[in-house]
């Protein structure tokens, strides 16, 4: 009865080793298979890090202007239409605004400079603000495309009074919004309107 007993207990102690050597080796395949990931998910973050910081740069490189001629609107509609069909948007209506030049405050008395000295540059001279007011529509995800598109364009547009509105009964959003940018000298806009629906 011992040599069972005995038996039996070498036999528990196998298999219970059996088990443990099972186990180790689940765990150590686990353990390399979330290491491979981790490293992926490194990989991965990297990458996107790399594209952020890139995207950062190139918004710090944006033409700030154009040359102002006499063609510079009608070749800005006819990028914003060509944007409109790549995002599968629809411009709606579009019209030249008149941006009034903001007023300078009154500057505080300051001493004169000192002989030699320089003065710091006005950034601004020579340059003028063209204005319109859009209105597009299209898919929700369409109508964000465009934006996005618009705002990580190499030339620098100012978007303000946006406003997004979405028809209760049908999928359509509608965006409407004023885009400033900027021309090199005095130019006068053309008075030019784009498509109406």
């Amino acid at each position: 009865m011992q040599t069972k007993h005995i038996k039996i207990a070498i036999i528990a102690a196998l298999f219970g080793t059996l088990i443990f050597v099972i186990v180790a080796f689940m765990q150590f395949q686990k353990a390399a298979k979330e290491d491979s990931l981790s490293a992926q998910m490194r990989q991965q973050i990297g990458d996107i890090q790399k594209r952020i910081d890139a995207s950062r740069d190139q918004k710090l490189l944006k033409e700030a202007t154009a040359p102002a001629t006499v063609s510079e609107e009608s070749t800005f509609i006819a990028d914003l239409k060509a944007l409109a069909k790549e995002t599968g948007t629809t411009i709606v209506k579009w019209d030249t605004i008149t941006i009034a030049p903001t007023p300078a405050a009154a500057p505080a008395p300051t001493p004169a400079p000192a002989p030699g000295a320089n003065t710091p540059p006005d950034l601004m001279a020579g340059v003028t603000p063209l204005g319109g007011t859009i209105q597009i529509q299209g898919d929700y995800r369409d109508v964000l495309r465009f934006t996005d598109h618009l705002l990580s364009a190499p030339r620098l547009y100012n978007l303000t009074l946006v406003s997004i509105t979405r028809d209760q009964n049908l999928p359509i959003t509608r965006l409407g919004m004023t885009i400033t940018r900027y021309v090199e000298a005095a130019a006068t806009p053309s008075v030019q309107e784009g498509p109406k629906a």
